[in-house]
């Protein structure tokens, strides 16, 4: 179910809203959470979501399995 292409990048909106409903329904594979949590946090959307997903976010980066990206919104 990895929406998210080799460059990282995810395909579209509707398949970053794919991924989060699977995030939320718990059908994600650890890696697949992974990143798409490190493309919420590098395109910024991280911010316009609820806290719940930014201290998942915290806690990853905490784990070092995402990485916080170089440029600040």
């Amino acid at each position: 179910m990895n929406l998210v292409t080799t460059g990282g990048q995810m395909a579209g909106n509707m398949d970053v809203v794919g991924q989060i409903m699977a995030f939320e329904q718990g059908d994600l594979e650890n890696e697949e959470v992974y990143a798409l949590f490190q493309f919420l946090l590098d395109s910024g959307m991280i911010y316009s979501l609820q806290g719940s997903y930014q201290r998942m976010a915290e806690e990853l980066l905490l784990a070092e399995k995402i990485v916080m990206p170089d440029h600040k919104y």
